[in-house]
Order: C-alpha cells, then structure tokens, then sequence
C-alpha cells in the first residue's frame, strides 16, 4: 500500500507503525496525477493519506479498500478506547492488542467482504436505473394528465385541477413503489434472500428509498419542461449518462477531477453514491452519512416545491384556454 502521512505525532506515527507491520508500505508523493498513476499502474493496490487528522484513502478495488479499512478502524478504536480509560502508553498497548491473534466467529456468514461489496456496486447501478426509468415514466405522467385538451376538459369538470393532480402524483408514486419492490426482488435472486436479510442492507434500501424520493420531484419537474417525447428521451440519456459518470458510478470518484467532482456535488446521485460507500465501509453513523441524507431531503423539498408551481400554472393556463374559447364563441 502506499502512504503519505503529512501530519507527524504519535497517533500517526503508531497507525504507520502498524501498517508497516501488516502491509508493505511505499512512499508515494502528495499529488493526484501521481496517485492516480500510482493505482494505474499497479505500484500500489492502496494509498492512505493522513493529513491534519483526516483520513483519505483511494483504491481500484474495494476488496482491498474494506480490507485495509477495517483494520485502521480497528486499530483507530482500540486507541480510542485506551484514552478513555486514561491508560498510559495508548499506542505501544493498541500495537500490542493488534498483534494477538483473535479468532473471529462470524454469526452471520453471508455478512462478508464480497456479499457487501457485491450489494454496494448493485445498489450504485440501481441508481443510474431510478434516474432513467423515473424520468421516462414522469414525462408519461405529463404527457397525459397535462396536456392543453385534458386541462381544457378539467377547466369545466365537476372534478377540480387539484383532484387531478393529486391522482396524478398518486400514479407515479405508485409506479416508483413498484419499481423499488421490482429491483429489491431481482437483487434478491441474485444475490440470495439470506445475503439479502443482513443487517447492513437495511441502511442500503433506506439510502434507496431517499434517493428515489430525491429524484422523483427532479423526474416530474423535467418531464415538465420537456413537451416532445423525442427530447425526453434524448436528455434522460445524456442527462444520466453525465451524472451517473461524474457522480462516481462508474467510476471510483477519487479519479476524477476535482472540477468534475464539484459540478456532481449538485446532484442527488453523488450524495446517495457517499452514503452507499460508507455502508461498504461500515461507516454509516457518521457526519459525512447524515449530511449526504440532509442534502438529498433538501434536493426532493426544492424540486417538489418548483414542480407544484409548474403545474399550478399549467392549471391556470388550461382555464384561460378555454375561458377565452368560450368567450369567442
């Protein structure tokens, strides 16, 4: 593995010293096109950076990454628990705990490196999927339930806009429940319901579940805009191809520039794409996790709230329409 430690005290001396023990380690320098090379080229399958007490790592297999992971989570908790014990000499006693052998018995033997991993690239992919599909079956929405001749026809219905809306958004939160259900049901089968059933799926479907609420109100609010279903079509490909890519899907994120990464950061793929990889690394109670979930609720709010105002002036327009019709005649 390769290592760039810029921040020297004892905690990140100990944490060098103890992958020097586990790892060959190889020094490599503090740049991105050296690190990118560097996994590239296979000098190394792993680098760590430490850096004023923050932890980055970039790797081409995640295999690798969860494994060197868990050991510096390992050996980070350790520490963490000496200190609040005040024992002295916190590094040298996490060292040596570190070095006894431990025979592990796992409860659950479908929760294992692969199984997750394998689950963490299906549930990425799946968000490509939401993106397109909702979009497709969101212009269908609009298509027939918002064009000029049925708002006409509501304008003079006993039944209002609203009741029309309502079943409408009703339809499409029906269909995405399907979906969901569908997908959930083929990773199943694939994978096997006993890989299906741990415990750290349940944080992938949760992560799912916001994702899809995210890109809903996006889907309906573009489907909005876009009255030929030629363009849809072509923006739904474009549009999730780009995002998908910069959004670290198809491609591990920390190999992408960072102007790339920056124009992600306003989409809800990439948001939903860091909480599934701090459920690979078994690090989802934390800061970043929480965040990432905020952002994706403010994405769904934000896109709701501009869809309702689309479509009320859409109501609004309907009834003009025929107002003005039924006044010429």
């Amino acid at each position: 593995i390769g290592l760039i430690n810029k921040e020297s005290n004892e905690n990140t001396k100990a944490l060098e010293a103890y992958l020097k023990g586990q790892y060959i380690v190889l020094p490599v320098k503090d740049n991105n096109l050296t690190i990118s090379e560097a996994l590239m080229s296979n000098y190394v399958s792993y680098i760590l950076k430490i850096d004023k007490n923050n932890l980055t790592y970039y790797s081409k297999n995640d295999n690798t990454s969860f494994m060197v992971n868990s050991k510096i989570m390992e050996f980070l908790s350790i520490q963490k628990l000496m200190d609040s014990f005040n024992i002295e000499n916190t590094n040298e006693v996490s060292l040596q705990i570190m070095k006894e052998k431990v025979k592990v018995v796992d409860l659950n033997k479908k929760d294992n490196v692969n199984a997750r991993v394998s689950w963490f690239y299906y549930f990425n992919y799946l968000s490509y999927i939401y993106f397109a599909v909702l979009m497709l079956g969101a212009f269908q929405l609009e298509n027939k339930f918002y064009n000029s001749s049925v708002t006409s026809r509501i304008s003079i219905g006993s039944k209002s806009f609203k009741y029309i809306t309502k079943w409408g958004y009703l339809s499409v939160l029906s269909f995405a429940l399907l979906l969901f259900i569908l997908m959930n049901l083929v990773g199943a089968l694939i994978f096997g319901f006993n890989s299906f059933l741990v415990s750290y799926n349940l944080y992938n479907i949760i992560n799912e579940l916001i994702l899809i609420i995210a890109i809903l109100p996006i889907a309906l609010f573009i489907g909005a805009l876009t009255k030929n279903g030629s363009v849809n079509s072509a923006l739904t490909s474009v549009l999730g191809l780009v995002l998908c890519f910069i959004s670290g899907i198809f491609i591990q994120i920390e190999l992408l520039p960072k102007s790339l990464v920056a124009i992600a950061r306003f989409s809800p793929l990439y948001w939903a794409m860091i909480v599934y990889t701090n459920i690979r690394d078994n690090k989802f109670y934390s800061k970043e996790t929480y965040i990432a979930i905020a952002i994706q609720l403010l994405f769904a709010l934000t896109f709701t709230l501009l869809t309702l105002l689309v479509h009320k002036k859409k109501g609004q327009k309907g009834q003009v329409f025929y107002i003005r019709k039924a006044v010429k005649l």
